[in-house]
């Protein structure tokens, strides 16, 4: 539309001629692809990817907590499970059909028990959950906790005390062992020709060996606290990573790998293992590898946070000390990057950062939306 330029027609009014019409095109609108327009598309399908990835992983770990959580254990006998026919109320179950969104719950049953393992599950594949139990078996032969030839089982919040192990997979795959406590077994969690498990945020303290994992692959152990044990990880397979982990006052090595090749080991904090003061001492190395092509880095160039080997880190000071860290054993593995000070892990976080993203695209967006109408 033709725009009349007013203070013009004044000028002209006394020449007897007509308004002077401004003949300019008009801008273009909404055609051309911008910057902002790419930029905003790119954070509305991030913010439409992420949301649907953290709603399936936080209502996969409400569901695993969806059964209400008892006020006090209860005694119970032992429990076997045999098959998944054997999820039964009698056999300790009090929640749940075995599906994804409704897994069996066997929860808050105090276990004391010399003649038998605490729990044990043998070949399953449905879902189950073995939360806020009190396991202690009076025995060196007996296991709190088993699963042997399971997948897809949930071991949480529970405390085991007395046994061989604390916790034992035997030939099982794709299970997770989160918030436990295993202290005062020889070994406080193991596991044994299992692979695709993840073992997070257990304590593992006053065992022979915190987390024992040998001819296993595939596994991730993070977040872990292993605190004066004989070993504090003992690892004899491939392919597992280890990190974020606390490995504390060990008397022995705070990880030893026996054997195996590419596994991961960083980020982890080591403090006190081996003897080990706050100078470095060859003969008190606070870790040991006996394999091949395992790396003591990670991706990002960061190593592990060892007690013994702060300094120096002056070329430039970037948080990371300037001289490797040696590795004792066969291997001739060293920390290439080692930290200067512990790095505080990835949070685990739901769906607020990508609310605050949606914002952000708003705010943008109405910025930008002004900016053209002026």
């Amino acid at each position: 539309m033709a725009v009349i330029d007013s203070s013009r027609t004044i000028e002209r009014r006394g020449m007897d001629a007509g308004p002077i019409i401004d003949r300019e095109l008009p801008r273009q609108k909404g055609n051309s692809i911008t910057p902002f327009n790419i930029l905003l598309v790119l954070i509305i399908a991030l913010v439409i990817v992420g949301g649907a990835f953290w709603t399936f992983i936080e209502s996969n770990d409400t569901v695993s907590d969806s059964a209400p959580a008892r006020s006090a254990y209860l005694p119970h006998a032992p429990i076997l499970i045999v098959g998944n026919a054997g999820f039964t109320n009698a056999s300790g179950v009090v929640w749940g059909s075995g599906t994804t969104s409704d897994p069996y719950i066997i929860e808050g049953w105090d276990i004391d028990t010399s003649s038998s393992n605490g729990t044990e599950i043998r070949n399953a594949d449905v879902n189950f959950v073995v939360r806020n139990c009190d396991v202690n078996v009076s025995g060196m032969n007996l296991r709190c906790i088993r699963l042997l030839g399971c997948r897809n089982g949930i071991l949480r919040n529970n405390t085991c005390s007395g046994g061989l192990l604390g916790i034992d997979l035997w030939e099982s795959t794709s299970n997770s062992l989160v918030n436990n406590n295993c202290s005062q077994n020889p070994i406080g969690i193991g596991l044994d020709h299992s692979s695709n498990n993840h073992v997070s945020r257990n304590n593992c303290s006053d065992n022979f060996y915190g987390i024992l994992i040998p001819d296993s692959d595939g596994n991730i152990i993070d977040n872990n606290t292993c605190l004066r044990n004989a070993y504090g990880i003992q690892l004899a397979g491939s392919g597992n990573v280890l990190t974020w982990n606390q490995l504390l006052d060990s008397n022995l090595e705070g990880v030893y790998i026996a054997e195996g090749s590419y596994n991961l080991i960083c980020n982890n904090v080591f403090i006190g293992n081996n003897g080990a003061g706050t100078t470095f001492d060859p003969g008190h190395i606070q870790a040991y590898d006996d394999g091949t092509d395992n790396r003591w880095n990670g991706s990002n160039g960061e190593g592990n946070c060892w007690s013994d080997w702060t300094t120096p880190d002056v070329a430039p000071p970037d948080g990371i000390v300037d001289v490797p860290y040696d590795i004792a054993g066969s291997a001739g593995a060293k920390d290439l990057f080692p930290l200067t000070t512990p790095q505080a892990p990835i949070p685990e976080f739901g769906m607020m950062p990508f609310m605050v993203m949606v914002l952000l695209a708003a705010i943008l967006l109405a910025s930008e939306a002004r900016r053209r109408r002026k």
